[in-house]
């Protein structure tokens, strides 16, 4: 986390989704940037896309391989275009789909994904409470989640921020809710020393909107950051 400024005595999840979200959109052009230096192997795959995943307990730089359907396969198939192939992780290497346009570029691109602070130190799971409500928060490289535990009034409460624009809400959560639990407070002296960063590093924590998705082509041009609301 590069050019920590703001520090603060109390935090939040809107604090730590904006943190988050700046180091998950630079990691995501570092992805891009491993698109670009290989091509394809005729034959064997016809796209190839490299993202991260993980849990809370490690992370892994993932390559899936899709490949376009023949015209026989087209008619036997419900999927009409094509399908994805197989994945496979880039620390332990499977059948290396793609030919490498510059393999030594790739080589220190993909090493600087794999040694990155977010990569290494995303994975965490905190639980925490506030004056009336039990959270749970688990972090990995894919996503941010948080489960607000269930009373006998509510029931439990989910949200589950991802894709860098995404906010997801549970099954007995709106929207409402949602920005209630992004106002919940964590607890500096049990949050990772890594989150705390990413949360220092936001400028503006007031930045963030939630917006419905279904609304999304009514949003207005500003510099707020928008997370799109999605149901599960």
């Amino acid at each position: 986390v590069k050019n920590v400024e703001r520090k603060v005595s109390r935090y939040t999840v809107r604090d730590l989704i904006l943190g988050t979200r700046e180091a998950y959109l630079h990691e995501m052009e570092e992805l891009e940037k491993l698109q670009g230096l290989v091509t394809p192997l005729p034959g064997i795959a016809t796209d190839i896309q490299f993202r991260l995943s993980g849990s809370i307990l490690s992370s892994d730089l993932v390559c899936d391989v899709f490949r376009k359907y023949n015209k026989l396969e087209r008619l036997l198939s419900s999927k009409k275009n094509g399908q994805k192939v197989y994945s496979y992780s880039l620390q332990s290497y499977g059948r290396i789909p793609y030919a490498h346009n510059d393999a030594e570029e790739f080589e220190k691109v993909k090493d600087g994904i794999l040694s990155s602070d977010y990569f290494n130190n995303m994975g965490a799971a905190v639980n925490f409470t506030d004056e009336i409500n039990s959270y749970l928060l688990q972090t990995s490289v894919e996503e941010v989640r948080l489960i607000r535990q269930a009373n006998n009034i509510t029931g439990h409460k989910e949200i589950v921020f991802k894709d860098g624009d995404s906010l997801y809400l549970g099954e007995n959560t709106e929207i409402a809710d949602a920005l209630n639990m992004l106002n919940a407070r964590l607890p500096k002296s049990e949050m990772p020393k890594y989150h705390i960063d990413l949360m220092d590093s936001v400028k503006d924590p007031f930045a963030l909107r939630v917006v419905d998705a279904r609304k999304a082509d009514e949003i207005e041009k500003s510099n707020s950051v928008v997370i799109l609301a999605k149901r599960m």
